[in-house]
């Protein structure tokens, strides 16, 4: 432990993140959580934007972390309240700085407030275009959205949005990806036909995407591919998504 667990002056003090997360878990009140995460992202207000550009890397792995949709849901137990509230609080302050307006937006998503995080996905592209991360987010919230709409020309209006940038997202081959568009892409096309009532149509177009990932040189090295191509195999043979792929469009 040595190294690790600290004990100076009556205090514990500890680098390991297991033993500080274990800590905020079971012992430091959550309204004491949220002052922390408050002053913390306030202290990061005063530099320029984007901000992970204008600190050091140490910094913006921190700064990064503070803001992520998912490290504040898991810090602050999936409560609603408490998550959008720190969103919220900065909005404004961070009203140009990308990544923050980016995160804001999944956590909306996360929710299932969906057209919030529409919204504010839109917000974060105009502050960043030039951000993949965030061209990709909105893709895919837009096709979350076409998922949800009976009206076929509202559905296919958002779709085609989404579908113009990730195909060209794809084609750049953005290594910075853990998620390729291209899944993004087939999933959702194919769920927006089965949702406007094209089962038959779905199942063509699942059946082409399945033959186009298949040739993707990192098929066999990627899980998340090989898994796309699985389910999509079972979409067109059986008319039917797994029961895990039934989500996976926001995950």
């Amino acid at each position: 432990m040595d190294g690790i667990v600290t004990y100076t002056n009556g205090s514990i003090t500890t680098r390991h993140r297991v033993y500080v997360e274990r800590l905020f878990n079971l012992y430091v009140p959550q309204k004491e959580l949220l002052k922390i995460i408050d002053s913390y992202i306030r202290a990061f207000s005063v530099y320029q934007f984007p901000i992970v550009r204008n600190i050091s890397r140490n910094e913006a792995s921190i700064y990064k972390h503070l803001v992520n949709a998912k490290s504040l849901k898991r810090i602050l137990k999936n409560d609603k309240d408490s998550v959008l509230s720190i969103y919220e609080e900065y909005e404004k302050t961070f009203e140009n700085e990308g990544l923050f307006l980016l995160q804001y937006g999944l956590a909306l998503r996360s929710f299932d407030e969906n057209q919030q995080a529409f919204e504010k996905l839109r917000v974060a592209h105009d502050a960043f275009p030039e951000s993949p991360h965030i061209e990709h987010a909105l893709a895919q919230q837009r096709i979350i959205l076409a998922c949800m709409e009976t009206d076929e020309t509202v559905a296919m209006a958002h779709f085609a949005e989404a579908e113009k940038v990730l195909n060209r997202l794809n084609s750049a081959n953005v290594s910075a990806f853990d998620r390729y568009p291209i899944i993004t892409l087939s999933e959702g096309h194919v769920k927006v036909l089965d949702n406007l009532g094209y089962r038959k149509e779905a199942k063509i177009l699942a059946k082409q995407y399945h033959d186009r990932i298949s040739m993707n040189k990192n098929l066999k090295s990627n899980y998340r591919l090989s898994q796309t191509v699985s389910d999509l195999a079972k979409f067109y043979l059986t008319g039917k998504w797994p029961d895990r792929a039934q989500s996976d469009l926001v995950s």
